[in-house]
């Protein structure tokens, strides 16, 4: 009985770790669609060089925000299954 015990959980921890890879997934998914975003925007109005440089500085800020925000959310979830 308690090795049916063991077995039931340790499947229910296999099966929350699929779910906490599904969800590292879909928050990188999320990511990565942000910064094919910024990578591939094109300005639509013509502006001065310092301009420029502060929208793709807050293109790239945003970008480390989102990622740091996915990797501490997936540490936290790590770390409940342990």
């Amino acid at each position: 009985m308690a090795n049916w015990m063991r077995h039931e959980q340790d499947l229910r921890k296999h099966e929350e770790k699929e779910k906490l890879d599904l969800r590292a997934q879909k928050l990188f998914g999320a990511v990565k669609s942000l910064n094919r975003k910024i990578l591939r925007s094109k300005l639509e109005t013509i502006s001065s060089g310092h301009q420029t440089v502060e929208m793709t500085e807050d293109y790239q800020r945003e970008f480390e925000l989102q990622k740091c925000k996915a990797i501490i959310h997936i540490s936290r979830l790590q770390t409940r299954l342990i």
